[in-house]
């Protein structure tokens, strides 16, 4: 007999998760759909009751059926964990969420599903989320949300996905498995690589997921070290440094975005510098910012010949 692959695997990676996997889970499950789909479950060794949780789910849910829940036996790191789960999704597309996210829309697979099916030249979809500030029990919503269209050059300047929103079409196989590419990130990444240079993403103007920040996230773990000024500066340099390795990787075919990023990131540093009166760093990308600006100009007007 010989096993179809389903149209889509939802990829989840999990780590001390407990108290918000049960939420994730269910949420997927929810999904209604007229085609078939499959929940990769990776968990990082955690030593909580995602385990107990999770088996739980298996046996009493009427779709337990579609999990595919694999526990390491030792912890291998959030990255080594994203690329094992992303290379068990067989699916023809590939949907993420987060073990401390969930999903409040439950056509958002068939939704999704349709618009790639109808799109070819689209290779992502993505919506916006609802931020849940867990320490507050406070949901937030985006200020403003838009039906946008976008390609690696736009994702190069900024990233439009909202991770537990966005689905790909998986071009990822068994003799071209997925790998991170060190000291880029992951998950822009990975919308950057599936992009390439001929795709489209569209982000929908709509809230299907909820985006939970807490102490234990990995952001939220970011924020509570407190950065002193050249930690800050090295973050937003970091931001530079792989903008330059994405135009290389597309042969400088993102010139202006990475221009455009600069001189937004320099400014940043400006503020940044004035703020600590770090009067050196100050004077040198005043400098780089009003350079950028020029180089802005000067390729608008090129390009608009």
């Amino acid at each position: 007999m010989i096993n179809t692959p389903p149209v889509v695997s939802v990829c989840m990676i999990t780590y001390n998760h407990e108290d918000y996997i049960y939420e994730s889970v269910i949420s997927i499950l929810n999904q209604q759909v007229s085609f078939s789909y499959n929940l990769i479950i990776a968990n990082d060794c955690s030593p909580d009751n995602t385990d107990k949780i999770i088996d739980d789910i298996k046996a009493s849910h009427d779709k337990g059926y579609l999990i595919n829940y694999y526990s390491h036996a030792k912890n291998i790191g959030v990255h080594a964990n994203f690329e094992f789960a992303l290379n068990k999704c067989k699916g023809q597309y590939v949907a993420v969420c987060e073990g401390d996210d969930y999903w409040i829309d439950n056509l958002k697979l068939q939704k999704q599903v349709d618009f790639l099916n109808k799109n070819p030249n689209y290779n992502l979809i993505t919506g916006y989320a609802r931020q849940y500030f867990q320490n507050d029990n406070l949901f937030k919503d985006p200020l403003v949300y838009e039906k946008l269209s976008f390609d690696f050059r736009d994702m190069i300047y900024q990233n439009h996905c909202s991770t537990c929103s966005t689905m790909f079409r998986n071009i990822f196989n068994d003799t071209e498995p997925f790998k991170l590419l060190k000291n880029l990130g992951a998950d822009r990444q990975l919308w950057i690589r599936v992009l390439g240079k001929n795709a489209k993403g569209m982000k929908m103007d709509e809230i299907n997921v909820v985006y939970r920040r807490h102490d234990s996230s990995l952001t939220g773990k970011r924020r509570a070290l407190n950065p002193n000024f050249l930690e800050k500066i090295g973050y937003i340099k970091s931001k530079i440094r792989k903008a330059n390795y994405w135009n290389d990787y597309f042969d400088g075919e993102a010139t202006a975005s990475v221009i455009s990023l600069k001189s937004k990131l320099y400014k940043k540093i400006v503020r940044l510098s004035k703020d600590e009166k770090q009067w050196s760093y100050f004077i040198l990308y005043v400098f780089k910012f009003y350079i950028s600006k020029v180089l802005i100009q000067y390729n608008n007007i090129i390009h608009s010949k």
